[in-house]
């Protein structure tokens, strides 16, 4: 291609600027100061000291020391990201919509750049670039897991470069760039990236098709560079994967099976961008993402709206000519075929249920249980037809496709109100911009003492009477170590085992006093940090007002507590007020508490390595629940 076509095919600044209109503007609109909790507090609390983390595959702050799962995908590009706000001053919640709408950005220019690599340039292709940035597609992972969108945001560019080195396939320039674009997509989930990584490589043997024996030839050249210097350019993150999975807790068994990830993502959800399971998820509060899913199931007026963009996109599929429709339409074909995975389970395809039966036996196939995240392929398949037929009718009737590329955009944009409304913040994971002066409080005292810190009571995630975070903010507070009972359990079999037991006697009622002290000991622990503020009935955890008496009392053998935040009373909110058996045999007033407490630990902090003397004593053969019961 010569120079001058290369300008040609130059995404416009009008065009950029278009695009960061719709993506990155609209997020400040709506919930303004609200941070969604999203994939680590620790990135807006302390993005400096989460990098210096991520670079070892041992944690020693979490736990009570453990090898991490997947941390070190924070090196890049996430992580440097929130360091730099930081360090410009940018408000979190601010830094955060750039985030969010920066990967939708991305993506629509990656979309964009290869729309014009194959197609004469026209301005209604940036409706159908539009489309793919701005799909439903994104609602499902920008709570708690936005970094799992870089793939997403890098499909287009990696399919471009892809098409690139095969038109020039003696240079080595379009592999390597590929296989850095792998290495910002692919560090912090390998699943996410494997699927648009297949998307790019199905470009070559669908375009070398009709090339005789030479193009096949020049195909595998192409493959074998890209293939080589990707593989070469991702071990830095692949061999902390591989350790992390040879000695961390088994976490791909501990977390959500096949059967909860393909309970959703039916042919029709995922052609509109949806199908996520996570998406879907609600308790008896409500739906999890609130007015982020629950229009999308209910809003006669959004399925016709959402439901639009594919049905006209096949249409345009069905009746374009077009050299690379066979291209996207196996992306859409392909990308549904994977999406839908085992769904539905137990009536599930050969293919699904193939893949279900193989889950249960390998820990590859069971990584890659969240199949809709290939639905990325059908957003960008679609898209590309968009483009297709917008660029035709353009050139045939001006008119007429200018008013389809405007009808386009203003179906895009009715598909994702939330985009709009609300900033995309999740309406039951988010907290303020500032933490609570007393977690900035006993933060600094924290700071101020040395050994392991032990929190209590554990809860499946962070859920604040002030907002929702995800993981605990204390980790982000103090540079020492923090053991705390969460769903996932962190550290070594035995270590893990007696923090369950510790919580659960807490939880369930069974806890003594005097065994809080020792078994903190053990642990190395120097401060016990109590949390009085937890939304309780949200994961149906224990009342501050049945353990802070048993905390605060004589019987646990430590000094009196710091109180951190005026006297405190934490009552179940409205849509669960948990007037149950529990709260009927509680006293009806009860002692006043703090927002957070600390208790010091006599004869605390033992060393995480320690060598005692053994002069006879007690063996132990049980589980974390003998331990304290004996102590």
């Amino acid at each position: 291609m010569t120079a001058a076509g290369a300008r040609r095919r130059a995404i416009g600044g009008w065009e950029a600027a278009a695009l960061a209109s719709i993506t990155i503007l609209p997020l400040f609109l709506g919930g303004r100061g609200e941070l969604n909790a999203d994939t680590k507090q620790y990135l807006y609390l302390d993005p400096l000291d989460l990098l210096a983390r991520a670079r070892t595959v041992w944690d020693s702050r979490v736990g009570g020391g453990a090898v991490t799962h997947q941390a070190i995908g924070y090196l890049w590009p996430m992580g440097p990201y929130y360091a730099l706000t930081n360090a410009l001053g940018v408000p979190d919640w601010a830094a955060q919509r750039v985030w969010v709408g920066g990967l939708q950005l991305v993506a629509a220019l990656g979309a964009l750049a290869l729309f014009r690599h194959l197609l004469p340039r026209s301005w209604v292709q940036v409706p159908a670039a539009a489309a793919y940035g701005l799909s439903p597609f994104v609602l499902g992972h920008i709570t708690s897991q936005s970094g799992l969108l870089v793939p997403f945001a890098g499909l287009g560019w990696l399919v471009l470069l892809m098409a690139k080195a095969l038109e020039s396939p003696r240079s080595w320039r379009w592999p390597a760039a590929f296989a850095l674009v792998v290495t910002t997509c692919g560090s912090l989930n390998g699943s996410s990236v494997f699927f648009v990584v297949l998307a790019a490589v199905l470009w070559v043997p669908l375009a070398v098709g009709g090339r005789g024996r030479a193009g096949r030839r020049e195909g595998l050249r192409v493959l074998v560079r890209a293939g080589v210097l990707t593989l070469v350019t991702q071990v830095w993150w692949l061999v902390a994967y591989a350790v992390g999975g040879g000695f961390n807790l088994p976490v791909l068994h501990i977390t959500e099976t096949v059967r909860t990830t393909n309970a959703t993502p039916s042919a029709l959800e995922v052609l509109r961008g949806l199908g996520y399971w996570f998406f879907y998820g609600g308790d008896t509060e409500g739906p999890w993402l609130g007015h982020l899913s629950s229009p999308y199931q209910t809003s006669g007026f959004l399925l016709v709206v959402s439901f639009s963009i594919p049905i006209l996109a096949l249409a345009a599929g069905a009746v374009l000519r077009w050299r690379h429709r066979a291209y996207f339409v196996a992306l859409v074909g392909i990308g549904t075929i994977i999406s839908v995975g085992a769904y539905p389970i137990g009536q599930s395809s050969p293919f699904g249920a193939a893949f279900e039966h193989l889950s249960r036996t390998s820990d590859a196939v069971l990584s890659l249980r969240n199949t809709e995240r290939a639905a990325a392929l059908v957003a960008l398949g679609l898209s590309a037809l968009l483009a297709g037929a917008l660029t035709t009718l353009a050139r045939r009737h001006a008119r007429a496709g200018a008013t389809g590329a405007l009808a386009l955009l203003v179906l895009v944009a009715g598909a994702m109100p939330a985009q709009w409304r609300t900033g995309l913040v999740a309406e039951r994971f988010h907290r303020g911009d500032t933490l609570p002066v007393a977690w900035q409080q006993a933060g600094r005292e924290l700071e101020q003492g040395q050994g392991r810190v032990l929190e209590l009571p554990g809860s499946d995630f962070a859920t604040y009477r002030w907002g929702a975070t995800l993981d605990p903010v204390s980790v982000g507070l103090t540079h020492r170590s923090v053991l705390g009972r969460e769903l996932v359990p962190l550290g070594g079999d035995a270590g893990a085992s007696l923090l369950q037991a510790l919580d659960r006697s807490l939880q369930e009622g069974w806890f003594e006093p005097a065994s809080l002290a020792p078994v903190a000991r053990l642990f190395g622990v120097s401060d016990v940090l109590v949390r009085n503020d937890l939304a309780y009935e949200r994961y149906r955890t224990v009342r501050p007002r049945a353990y802070w008496p048993l905390l605060s009392g004589p019987g646990t053998d430590l000094p009196p507590s710091r109180w951190f935040g005026a006297p405190y009373s934490n009552v179940a909110g409205p849509l669960r007020p948990m007037i149950d058996e529990v709260e009927l045999g509680l006293p009806a007033s009860s002692a006043p508490m703090p927002e957070v407490a600390i208790f010091g630990v006599p004869d605390g902090g033992r060393a995480s390595l320690t060598a005692l003397p053994v002069g006879g004593g007690t063996v132990v053969d049980g589980d974390g629940e003998g331990i304290v019961s004996a102590a």
